[in-house]
């Protein structure tokens, strides 16, 4: 009978230890559980004659004491846990060591006679790395931002002449982190791009005058393209977000209806890719992030907008800086492939956004070999030492590396006004 009622109440406490172990907050049966651990301890006490060995007696109290010493460590725990609710952090020597100001990046600019010092804090904060991000056809868009993803910034920018000692701090909107910058190819200024809780900002600084940065346009967005330098050092294309863009799309509780891939029966192999469209929802947040204005601005100069909004991988201008190059992104998106592989036209146009000339349109990469390449023109760019001529390369084994054939490119040449037929180089 003794046995029993002491291995009741072992069992009992075993319960509540485990019970204190998944529930810390609750402390109100400590009480209860000291009755019962004295209760237990003066059963065996009581019957010290009915146990056939002293030492199994020696061994209970031994078991009751570890029992409650553990009980008073678990309790004291759950104190020191509860009055250092949120982050915990190491201490103040390890913080020191871990947030010591790290040396700042450099970049010189063009003619290599000025340098952009550029500060940065040593960690990215809990803030900068749990923002809101999007995985949408290949890529991650920070939606506040209107940028790609940036898991760290920039917090300050000093200029100074390369042979000078002193450096001329860039004042910058407090609160505005560093998102990225780029030099004049003339070497007489630089833009800087900021980003905040209202958006993306672009800034032009004068090397003559860097005390006093000027705001290009508040409504950048960066998610397909950053901005372009056009040949007179001064004027950036730049894609903006669409005036009339509207609200994101919200999430229907309701499908539309299925989702549908279609198979047309032939062999394609295909990588894996992460981050891909999924669903109808996808395509419509894709579409809203990724849609912008082709626009021309500058410290002198309003903002002129280029053609219409539309989905653009890339622009470029001409050397003579009368022409764009424009990737247009077209549908149908595809689940299976990255906007790089989406259906594009790439086209020429004038600096009103009319289309002179189209190169090519280009179909979903799709049915492509491993290693292979699209059949059409490809890497099309203009080429450097002429007023406005475009090159390419167009593939001559059907672009697949299995074929054997003499030649497996050619490079020909397009002048403007993009009305003949191309050149082969060679």
């Amino acid at each position: 009978m003794v046995n029993r009622e002491h291995s009741l109440g072992m069992a009992y406490l075993k319960w509540r230890f485990q019970f204190l172990l998944h529930a810390p907050g609750d402390v109100s049966f400590l009480p209860i559980l000291l009755a019962a651990c004295i209760c237990v301890d003066c059963e065996v006490n009581g019957t010290k004659n009915s146990i056939e060995s002293i030492g199994s007696i020696e061994m209970h109290r031994r078991s009751l004491g570890r029992f409650l010493l553990l009980l008073a460590c678990v309790c004291s725990t759950h104190q020191q846990i509860q009055a250092q609710s949120g982050y915990r952090e190491p201490p103040q020597e390890v913080v020191d060591i871990i947030d010591a100001k790290p040396s700042p990046s450099v970049s010189l600019s063009p003619n290599r006679e000025w340098m952009l010092l550029i500060e940065r804090d040593a960690m990215p904060s809990i803030a900068d790395i749990s923002r809101r991000m999007l995985r949408l056809a290949g890529m991650r868009i920070d939606p506040v931002s209107e940028s790609r993803f940036l898991t760290s910034f920039s917090t300050g920018m000093k200029l100074k002449k390369l042979m000078d000692k002193e450096a001329v701090t860039i004042p910058l909107p407090e609160g505005a982190k560093v998102a990225g910058w780029s030099w004049s190819h003339k070497s007489n200024a630089f833009v800087v791009r900021t980003v905040n809780s209202e958006g993306q900002q672009l800034w032009y600084v004068d090397l003559e005058s860097p005390e006093t940065p000027m705001q290009l346009t508040d409504q950048l967005t960066t998610v397909m393209g950053s901005p372009t330098w056009m040949p007179d050092g001064k004027t950036l294309l730049v894609q903006l977000v669409p005036t009339a863009r509207g609200q994101e799309p919200e999430a229907s509780v309701v499908p539309a209806g299925p989702n549908i891939q279609e198979s047309s029966g032939n062999e394609s192999p295909t990588r894996t890719y992460q981050d891909l469209l999924s669903n109808a929802y996808d395509e419509a947040l894709f579409e809203h992030y990724a849609t912008s204005q082709l626009a021309l601005v500058g410290p002198a100069l309003d903002p002129k907008l280029v053609g219409s909004p539309g989905i653009f991988r890339s622009s470029s201008p001409s050397p003579d800086g009368k022409h764009l190059l424009v990737t247009a992104v077209q549908k149908p998106f595809s689940y299976l492939q990255t906007v790089s592989s989406f259906p594009h036209n790439i086209e020429v146009w004038n600096l009103s956004g009319e289309v002179e000339h189209l190169v090519a349109a280009v179909p979903l990469a799709e049915n492509i070999p491993i290693e292979g390449v699209r059949l059409g023109p490809r890497s099309v760019d203009w080429m450097t030492g002429f007023d406005a001529s475009l090159s390419w390369t167009e593939a001559l084994d059907g672009g697949d590396p299995n074929v054997e054939a003499e030649h497996r490119d050619r490079m020909v040449q397009l002048d403007a006004p993009f009305r003949s037929e191309p050149v082969e180089l060679f």
